[in-house]
């Protein structure tokens, strides 16, 4: 049974896969289908679920253009509400995304705050990626912390859904 459910995940997993390789080619040139594995990789398959493979893509691809840019040093927040003609995909929730300078206890600091304000929170994506960004701030390349052999920066991604906001 176990094995079945391991299969199951890993055929889903694969068809999200398949949905982002059809994003333009310039974001795949970028390390678009790494930000994918590394995005998805550790989120609960149950969660994930709830999603299409074409949604997960289209988050997926929402966020990578959001952190395509970002000035060293500097965090870039958004909030706001998904729609499927402005973002690719909707959701019932309120959408948190921040891009920062990896570092400890920045999650736990991000939903020790939205607990404050009872904003429930209902999915957390956090990938910690090895980026590579001109003087610009313009992304080159994203990949995973283990597969990376040279001088890059680590970058926290953080993905937070939380309770609806109406004004977001």
């Amino acid at each position: 049974m176990a094995n079945s459910h391991l299969k199951n995940n890993e055929m889903f997993f694969d068809a999200v896969i398949a949905a982002a390789k059809k994003a333009p080619k310039s974001e795949k040139d970028k390390g678009f289908i790494p930000f994918v594995e590394q995005l998805y990789k550790f989120a609960p398959a149950g969660d994930l679920k709830t999603y299409s493979p074409e949604n997960l893509s289209a988050i997926a691809e929402n966020l990578f253009k959001f952190a395509s840019s970002r000035p060293k040093g500097e965090p870039k927040i958004r909030v706001y509400n998904p729609e499927k003609k402005k973002n690719g995909w909707e959701s019932q929730y309120t959408t948190i995304e921040i891009v920062n300078d990896d570092m400890p206890f920045l999650v736990d600091s991000i939903t020790e705050e939205l607990n404050k304000h009872d904003l429930k929170i209902s999915g957390l994506l956090h990938p910690v990626l090895s980026v590579k960004r001109d003087a610009k701030g313009q992304l080159k390349t994203a990949a995973s912390l283990e597969h990376t052999k040279e001088a890059t920066d680590a970058e926290s991604i953080i993905h937070i859904q939380i309770s609806h906001i109406s004004d977001a």
